[in-house]
């Protein structure tokens, strides 16, 4: 479980990758979980540049025969658990006045 920033959405039901921020990185992964398309398509979620998702990440590693360790290979969001609207700037007050 994670939380993923949204570069790019594909905003039909696809196999097509979605762009993400992931712990300061990019990454490509698409959004299988259908019951998130039928809340997105009812109008049960808005999506606006800089939200976020909470999702369940699937990261398929290969092991690299040179290094000898495991590298992260490609990602795939399997459940949306939360939308996650960007922080807005709240109203600026100006303080000492009545």
């Amino acid at each position: 479980t994670t939380d993923l920033e949204i570069l790019r959405a594909i905003l039909e039901r696809s196999t097509r990758r979605w762009e993400f921020v992931w712990n300061g990185m990019k990454i490509s992964a698409p959004v299988t979980d259908q019951a998130f398309y039928d809340d997105f398509f009812a109008h049960r979620i808005t999506i606006a540049p800089g939200d976020a998702l909470r999702v369940r990440l699937r990261i398929r590693q290969r092991r690299s025969p040179d290094l000898g360790i495991f590298m992260n290979h490609s990602y795939e969001v399997v459940e949306v658990l939360n939308h996650l609207p960007r922080a807005g700037q709240g109203e600026l007050g100006v303080v000492g006045l009545p």
